[in-house]
């Protein structure tokens, strides 16, 4: 494994078909369905680049959308979609770095869920952060 990938973090089995075209995502190895906060991260390479070593703010928004619609799916044990996503990015990103996106749901009720997330790099600074809503499908999650 590359030693910029945290050892507690374990690739995730699961992602959609859209995010597979990022590369491998991780998870904390702790992390449960029932954990109240979501944990996504992603080893920033060479095809993320937006700018010179610069990470492009695409994928920001991309591992920001992914964690919160795990956050969103798991409180409510069904796949979720995003109806809306508000995203502000505080800082650049840099080749190398692993980012981790956290997110949380703030309100769940039958079909929609509100979540908030951040963003943060390889030096626990906030590079983004974001709040949105999504709409419960109630499809069951794969391999569940």
């Amino acid at each position: 494994m590359n030693s910029n990938i945290p050892s507690n973090f374990i690739q995730i089995p699961r992602q959609s078909r859209f995010s597979l075209h990022l590369g491998p995502m991780y998870v904390p190895a702790e992390q449960t369905p029932e954990s109240k906060t979501v944990r996504v991260g992603l080893l920033l390479e060479e095809p993320h680049t937006g700018g010179p070593s610069r990470g492009h703010g695409g994928v920001t928004m991309t591992l920001l959308d992914e964690t919160m619609g795990r956050a969103a799916s798991e409180a409510v044990g069904a796949l979720c979609v995003t109806i809306s996503m508000t995203t502000n990015f505080c800082a650049g990103t840099r080749i190398g770095d692993f980012i981790t996106a956290a997110a949380t749901v703030s309100r769940s009720g039958k079909s929609i869920v509100f979540v908030d997330a951040e963003l943060r790099d390889s030096n626990d600074k906030l590079v983004g952060s974001a709040t949105g809503t999504w709409s419960n499908t109630n499809i069951p999650i794969p391999g569940r």
